[in-house]
């Protein structure tokens, strides 16, 4: 079972302000008033300018529960692993980029000439057994899918 807890909530709407207001409508629910928009004025002017009632809606409330909670970025439980990974890809970029260096003399680089097709059916093609031909084009399908 998944238990699910609710740190901060947050709703607008026109002449419904505050908790203890939406906590009167929601003993007493009443149609709610279509006319008017909050004010975000934490978004840039040129950007506000283009926000819909609705788009200001859902950033006001937004930025209401991120403010109640302190999740002014968007972190999850999976940017911790994910930050330790791209550290340590940055780490081999850096180790593989000073203690490795090429072996190929710049002489012969680039000088062979390339008989091999690009294209993954003559590839297929090319292959001497049926059955690994069958298969490699099921997966080629598969990733295509």
């Amino acid at each position: 079972m998944i238990a699910v807890s609710v740190q901060a909530w947050s709703a607008w709407s026109p002449g419904i302000e505050g908790e203890e207001a939406w906590r009167q409508w929601a003993c007493d629910p009443k149609p709610l008033e279509r006319d008017g928009s909050p004010k975000v004025n934490f978004v840039p002017a040129m950007l506000r300018r283009r926000c819909d009632q609705l788009s200001r809606m859902m950033l006001y409330v937004t930025n209401e529960s991120a403010e109640a909670t302190g999740a002014m970025f968007a972190l999850n439980p999976f940017s911790g692993p994910a930050l330790i990974a791209m550290v340590l890809a940055i780490i081999n970029l850096v180790w593989v980029a000073t203690k490795f260096k090429e072996t190929l003399p710049s002489a012969n680089r680039g000088n062979t000439p390339n008989t091999r097709s690009l294209n993954p059916f003559k590839r297929l093609s090319s292959l001497k057994f049926p059955g690994v031909v069958r298969i490699n084009f099921i997966y080629l399908l598969y990733l295509v899918a």
